[in-house]
């Protein structure tokens, strides 16, 4: 019988192979485990990426199914990932829609590169990205991304209308509207600048291409003026300068600029608005002239002259010194009430001068009360007023002027005070007195006289004195 028991050094080497063995089969389970974990973290990784872009991803095989589809494709469809992933479009949309997306997704595999297609789904815009994809063992499947736009479009369509609403804005606007280079050269003008310019069109301006500081501006140094303004300010309002049409004549504009800048803060261009203002240049040059007429009439009026509105002083004559002692600047913003000797006077004059203003245009009249000048003395005038414009209104705007009359007024009084002591003497003298022209026309005699001569008083005036008495004038 052979013995079959095996040696010690047979068992040692079996066992050290089994060993070796169990050791391998650790290891193979090991690095089966670490692969798994190395695919988990892909997948996970994988996920987080793609979950991570608001974009809607997905990735269909031979069949068009879906393989993979983010949370955001999912949410689309309106179901969990779970339930996205092995349908069809077709299982997913409607019917209409899930054609349009299997003739893309044919489109893309046949172009064999990145197919981009617009979707519109209600009212919303869409943007799909498709292209091949190799799974391996022959089969393309097709992946893609699907982007929201309706912000997008609805941007773009804002833009397109206001584009529109400015290029409208731009042909129709009655001021010129323009872009230049900062050398002095336009970049656009819109029809009313070339009309403004004398030009048919903006092609034609634009065609000339024109030299803004020496062809068109009277003066190069106010171009260069202008120019510099800008560059320090940015903004220029109002800007008024003297310029030359094509047929070379002259006018007047009124420009408004800004400088538009780079991001590095040179400037690219300046735009602005530009306004014919040639018709106001003229008015304010003839108001100018008025005005300076008006002043020379004001300065040369011998009487004291001002302009009330609500009894407040808004101009005065360099006369009301003379009558007054106030200068025409010492007077302007002051009331009237610094003439008169009280309220009371004050008051009675403005009722009764506006009451009569209401009646007529104009009044003229002496003062019963003296006025009061500004050194304390109190003067008598002649009065005129006048309203401005054709009713009072409510405003009382008027035109006054002032005549010293208190030298005169005196004079007179005096003279009828003189008049009364000649005619007392006249009538009661004891003597006869006669009074009787150069020709002999008797103009007056008194009591004693027509008793001397017998006649009643006044029956001879008019008579010749000298035939009368029989007297030669010889």
């Amino acid at each position: 019988m052979k013995d079959t028991s095996k040696t010690n050094e047979e068992l040692l080497a079996e066992n050290a192979l089994l060993k070796q063995r169990f050791r391998e089969l650790e290891l193979s389970e090991s690095d089966r485990k670490r692969a798994e974990e190395a695919l988990r973290e892909s997948k996970e990784l994988y996920r987080t990426f793609i979950n991570a872009t608001p974009d809607m991803v997905f990735l269909k095989d031979e069949q068009f199914r879906h393989i993979v589809a983010n949370k955001w494709l999912a949410a689309f469809f309106g179901k969990p990932e779970g339930e996205v992933v092995g349908k069809s479009d077709f299982e997913l949309m409607p019917q209409t829609a899930a054609e349009k997306c299997r003739h893309t997704d044919l489109e893309a595999l046949s172009s064999k590169s990145i197919f981009v297609s617009e979707e519109i789904v209600g009212d919303q815009w869409y943007e799909t990205l498709k292209f091949p994809v190799e799974l391996g063992q022959n089969r393309v499947g097709v992946g893609g991304f699907i982007r929201d736009t309706t912000e997008r479009k609805r941007a773009e369509e804002a833009l397109r209308k206001a584009e529109e609403n400015y290029r409208s804005i731009f042909e129709n606007a009655i001021e010129g509207i323009f872009q230049t280079t900062p050398a002095g050269h336009y970049i656009s003008v819109n029809h009313t600048l070339a009309r403004m310019f004398g030009y048919d069109s903006p092609e034609d301006m634009m065609s000339s291409k024109l030299d803004i500081g020496r062809q068109l501006y009277i003066s190069q140094e106010q171009r260069k003026e202008h120019v510099r303004l800008l560059d320090e300010k940015g903004v220029i309002n109002n800007y008024e300068a003297r310029m030359c049409r094509k047929d070379g004549s002259i006018f007047w504009v009124s420009i408004n600029t800004r400088v538009v800048r780079n991001d590095f803060g040179k400037p690219v261009y300046f735009e602005g608005f530009v306004v014919d203002i040639t018709g106001r240049k003229h008015a304010e040059e003839e108001l100018k002239k008025r005005e300076e007429l008006g002043k020379s009439i004001l300065k040369s009026v011998p009487h004291g002259l001002f302009g009330v509105e609500n009894r407040i002083i808004f101009f005065a004559n360099t006369a009301m010194e003379s009558v007054f002692g106030w200068k025409p600047e010492e007077l302007i913003g002051k009331g009237t009430r610094i003439l008169f000797r009280n309220e009371d006077e004050w008051k009675e004059y403005g009722a009764n001068l506006y009451s009569w203003l209401r009646k007529k245009p104009l009044v003229t009249f002496d003062s019963n009360n003296p006025f009061v000048r500004k050194d304390g003395k109190e003067i008598l005038c002649r009065i005129s007023v006048s309203r401005i414009g054709e009713e009072l209104g409510i405003t009382n705007r008027v035109v006054a002027t002032f005549e010293d009359i208190t030298d005169r007024m005196q004079s007179e009084q005096a003279l009828l005070k003189s008049e009364e002591r000649y005619r007392m003497i006249f009538n009661h003298s004891p003597l006869g007195i006669v009074h009787f022209d150069s020709k002999g026309i008797i103009r007056d005699y008194n009591e004693k006289f027509a008793q001397i001569m017998g006649v009643a008083k006044g029956k001879i005036i008019g008579f010749n004195m000298l035939e009368r008495m029989n007297l030669n004038p010889a």
